[in-house]
């Protein structure tokens, strides 16, 4: 706690680490007289910690009372409650100045109803709220940049409004494992990362509407998607590109040969995938796995591009059985003698796997 010995009225911020908390029974006397609290942190994880550990530890805190309510939060700019133990935060909840939200382990349920003028907030981190069904309209928050809610598995509902905020950044929804969709639409001008890994339910990925150019990072890893939107293509900065174990996709578009600056391909583990398009074009492309896929063909080496640095492929009974020939064949080090490579190729039975790595 940091203040200037003048009193509980002159603190401006509290920080209580874990694991270096040693009392685990959190009192809120005093917090009314705070009025100029600035900056408050419970429960901050201080190091790395896995999920069991960490939820443990908070599980054993005992909160006596809940300090937003009796705190004044209009001066607040950082709020991190980790672990919070109620379902829902008080409704004269004043965060006007509030720069950054994080209540990570928390039994939230919902943040708030409405709308809030939150115009200065940034950054939402409510990872691991197991309880969270829903995330509330954000059209009160222009400035948002970066919400984070992985591992939130009871999360249903993220309200439409998300997909038209003009500076967020980050959008990280990995293993939401109840969330079937977003809306229908999206327009993120400054989205670099949309993180949708291992929620299994989520069915459709939005079309894209206006200019998403700063887009790099799209992970759909685990995900129940059928297909993938026409509009894909207008991801110009898309540098990567992951789809392993969407057991649905059957098919990939040819659209995302158009993805110029595309560096990484995955789509190992989608069982129902047994072709893909020419890919040869795509003179950016370094990185392709599609192992455990429906590919009962060895791809000729004219569908890659030439300076590609690693493939992986795994095929079924109509690959050829000479691992000499397949390196010759299909290994891309073979168009550059002065290259310098490594090439694998490993016989399960009628299976086989092909790796290629040139460096």
């Amino acid at each position: 706690m940091a203040h200037t010995g003048l009193g509980t009225d002159a603190v401006e911020g509290i920080v209580l680490n874990l694991p270096l908390l040693k009392e685990k029974r959190l009192s809120v006397e005093g917090f009314s007289r705070m009025t100029k609290l600035r900056i408050l942190k419970i429960g901050t994880i201080s190091v790395v910690r896995n999920f069991s550990e960490v939820y443990d530890m908070l599980r054993t805190m005992e909160w006596l009372g809940d300090p937003l309510k009796s705190l004044s939060t209009n001066q607040l700019r950082i709020m991190e409650l980790c672990g919070y133990p109620l379902g829902n935060l008080p409704t004269n909840l004043q965060l006007d100045n509030l720069i950054k939200l994080s209540m990570q382990y928390s039994s939230i349920r919902k943040l708030w109803e409405g709308t809030k003028s939150l115009s200065n907030l940034k950054g939402i981190d409510l990872r691991w709220s197991e309880h969270l069904i829903e995330i509330p309209d954000l059209s009160g928050a222009p400035n948002l940049e970066r919400l984070n809610l992985e591992g939130c598995k009871n999360l249903t509902k993220v309200h439409p409004d998300i997909g038209v905020h003009k500076r967020l950044k980050e959008l990280i929804l990995g293993d939401c494992k109840s969330l079937e969709s977003l809306s229908e639409e999206i327009n993120l001008e400054s989205v670099k990362v949309i993180n949708l890994r291992d929620c299994s339910r989520f069915k459709k990925f939005p079309d894209i509407v206006g200019n998403m150019t700063s887009l790099e990072h799209l992970l759909l890893d685990g995900t129940a998607i059928k297909e993938l939107p026409a509009s894909l293509k207008s991801l110009s900065r898309l540098s990567e590109l992951t789809l392993k174990y969407c057991k649905n996709l059957s098919v990939l578009p040819s659209v995302i040969c158009g993805l110029s600056s595309l560096r990484v391909l995955y789509v190992s583990g989608c069982k129902r995938l047994e072709k893909f398009p020419d890919l040869s074009n795509m003179e950016c492309l370094q990185d392709f796995q599609a192992e455990g896929t429906a590919i009962a063909q060895l791809p000729s080496p004219s569908l890659f591009p030439k300076n590609i640095k690693r493939i992986v492929v795994r095929g079924y009974k109509d690959f050829p059985l000479d691992s000499g020939d397949l390196a010759s064949s299909m290994c891309p080090c073979q168009k550059e003698a002065q290259s310098s490579s490594m090439c694998h190729i490993s016989t399960f039975g009628r299976h086989h796997i092909f790796r290629c790595l040139l460096y």
